[in-house]
């Protein structure tokens, strides 16, 4: 069952375009739909995902890291988005906290001796200064907790 914006659906059988380029979620089995997303973003939900990649850049302010992230279920299954953080390790920071899923406890020699960890992540729906929507990952949770 798939659960987007308060409708649920048994059985979703493929996401389709309409002229306007947005897409539409639909229910086999009750025969509805509903506009889930536009441009391409992902409806706010829990997401399986795996961790495919791990790089280092500089923006204006500071040196950053970047952990990207597969999705593995469907009608999202392969889609990649990103979450960034300083490179900063602290506890209770994003990058303490994102190490710290998904190590799982085990030790590490880098970020990126993580690459192939299984997790889960919470995606949100934001909007940026100019009004564009975009995916954000607002929390990173350890798949077996979810199960």
């Amino acid at each position: 069952m798939l659960l987007v914006l308060g409708y649920r659906f048994n059985e979703v059988s493929c996401c389709e375009a309409d002229r306007t380029g947005s897409q539409m979620i639909i229910d086999q089995k009750q025969k509805t739909s509903i506009t889930c997303f536009q441009r391409g973003l992902i409806p706010e939900g829990i997401y399986p995902a795996t961790l495919t990649n791990v790089f280092r850049f500089s923006n204006d302010h500071e040196p950053r890291i970047g952990f990207e992230f597969t999705i593995d279920s469907h009608p999202f299954e392969g889609r990649k988005i990103t979450r960034t953080t300083s490179t900063k390790c602290a506890r209770k920071s994003k990058l303490g906290a994102t190490l710290a899923t998904l190590s799982n406890g085990r030790n590490m020699d880098s970020p990126e001796s993580l690459v192939g960890a299984e997790c889960s992540l919470l995606i949100t729906q934001k909007t940026n200064r100019k009004g564009a929507a975009f995916n954000e990952i607002d929390r990173i949770l350890n798949r077996t907790t979810l199960q």
